[in-house]
């Protein structure tokens, strides 16, 4: 069931707004054309995995939520979490078109396009250890104990994965609904009532995130 539908977020707004303020001969604006561009594909991609939420029924209950940002030890913003009485799920979604590379030591996304442009970003491995330790840090606060995993999600197969993730689990979309499938349900640790105590503790705490 989805709780928190996918909305556009207040950053994207900010971004919206400030590069139709600019002249295009400002020395900012070509950087924040390129800032909003790179998040409205998040944001097309995040939308995609949350209409494709809509159409998984697994033989349980489980909640979905869009952009939720929480205060663990500092602020953290996931993409997508899941939980149900069994587990919770963080989902990176990464909607880079090219060849992709993910690399470690540093750890590192690399992508190559057509052209033999090559770009690199942050790692979406480190993203989402840093969220499973956060989420974990709140949920125990509140005196809830579910295991939590996390996968890196492309939405389109527009992106070649040309070097998985070495410590990660790496999905396009439509492989979504087996992974979930395949998580251990036995023993769960929440109740329905646990869960919908958790859902709602989600709900209440969730917070606008401005990185602006």
């Amino acid at each position: 069931m989805i709780v928190k539908p996918y909305t556009q977020t207040l950053y994207m707004d900010a971004l919206i707004s400030l590069t139709k303020r600019l002249k295009k001969n400002h020395p900012k604006y070509n950087s924040l054309q390129d800032e909003l561009n790179r998040n409205i594909a998040g944001d097309i991609g995040e939308e995609a995995v949350m209409n494709f939420l809509k159409k998984v029924h697994l033989p349980y209950k489980f909640f979905a939520f869009h952009n939720v940002s929480l205060y663990g030890e500092s602020l953290f913003q996931m993409d997508i979490l899941l939980i149900s009485q069994y587990y919770a799920v963080i989902l990176e979604v990464k909607n880079i078109k090219g060849e992709i590379e993910f690399k470690s030591h540093p750890f590192q996304l690399s992508r190559t396009l057509t052209t033999g442009e090559r770009n690199s970003f942050d790692s979406p491995e480190i993203q989402l250890q840093e969220y499973i330790y956060q989420l974990n840090r709140v949920f125990k606060s509140a005196g809830f104990s579910i295991p939590i995993y996390g996968a890196v999600v492309f939405p389109f197969t527009s992106s070649y994965i040309k070097i998985p993730p070495s410590e990660t689990t790496l999905l396009f979309r439509n492989e979504i609904r087996s992974y979930l499938r395949n998580i251990k349900t036995e023993n769960p640790p929440l109740s329905i009532e646990g869960l919908n105590n958790l859902k709602n503790l989600i709900l209440n705490k969730t917070t606008n995130y401005k990185p602006l």
